[in-house]
């Protein structure tokens, strides 16, 4: 029996037993299972503990999670299986926990020209000059054997030409594209007035919404917290606006039935970007 047990799920993070963990629609369900569970010591079940760097930090120290991760010989699941998906910022703290590590490894520089390749319809001449100019930014280059990121890369220079210098500048880059859309799809701007050429100084419309959403990641990086809920966006201005600037995704728990929905950004370092932005503000 496999059990996905999503870290990043606040319903997960505020968990005290294994019944707090199973997707049941009943607490008595629950229970009843986790009976079936502890009468074989966890024997023939695979916990999946996915997303070890969305934890907070004190929980991956001590909490009932990580004893889930490391069962001593008394735990009433002590036969069971653990698997634990992690980025790399985090998987340090696994070297001593887990009996044998799987790195992904992404893209090799072959598989990443070939991706370039499909991405630009098959324009060598396109390929060639995108490749030419990344050889110029180890930065980006290196970081590109991770298919989002060189998705973003992609699109950046299908988009505008661009191939951004650092890192910070790639998904600077990124969150201006999905305003620039929000501005096209939702207020009907054409392209040229659409352009964000800085994130210093956006249109009126989206300014005060996006310095909303910039104290949100802020905040949630100030409590080293990646997820947000309903209550953490309705207690700010324009959080309607805010859910439709695309930097946001919500996603439905597991544990609830999909009643609750919790919200992250699409990626931590868009997080970061905020935050940074909002520091220097």
């Amino acid at each position: 029996v496999i059990i996905l047990v999503q870290l990043r799920d606040p319903a997960i993070q505020s968990a005290k037993s294994i019944a707090d963990l199973l997707p049941c629609p009943s607490q008595e369900m629950a229970q009843q299972v986790v009976s079936a569970i502890t009468a074989t010591n966890g024997r023939g079940i695979l916990w999946i503990l996915d997303g070890l760097d969305e934890l907070p930090s004190h929980l991956r120290k001590k909490s009932f999670l990580r004893d889930i991760i490391i069962p001593s010989a008394k735990s009433p699941i002590s036969l069971s299986s653990v698997i634990v998906t992690s980025r790399p910022i985090t998987s340090g703290d696994l070297c001593e926990l887990v009996s044998s590590r799987i790195e992904v490894l992404g893209f090799t520089s072959e598989e990443q020209r070939q991706y370039f390749t499909e991405c630009l319809n098959g324009d060598a001449k396109a390929v060639y000059d995108l490749t030419e100019r990344l050889s110029e930014n180890p930065g980006i280059e290196g970081s590109c054997y991770l298919p989002l990121n060189a998705s973003i890369v992609a699109h950046l220079y299908l988009s505008d030409r661009v191939v951004p210098h650092t890192v910070y500048g790639m998904f600077s880059s990124f969150i201006q594209h999905f305003l620039s859309r929000y501005l096209c799809e939702r207020l009907g701007k054409s392209r040229e007035e659409a352009r964000i050429r800085s994130l210093d100084n956006l249109p009126s419309k989206i300014r005060r919404p996006f310095n909303e959403l910039c104290k949100i990641a802020f905040k949630g990086t100030s409590e080293n917290r990646v997820t947000f809920s309903e209550r953490d966006l309705e207690a700010v201005k324009d959080s309607a606006v805010i859910r439709e600037l695309g930097l946001l995704q919500a996603t439905q728990s597991i544990l609830s039935n999909g009643k609750e929905v919790y919200y992250n950004f699409v990626h931590l370092t868009v997080q970061e970007v905020l935050t940074a932005l909002y520091i220097s503000r």
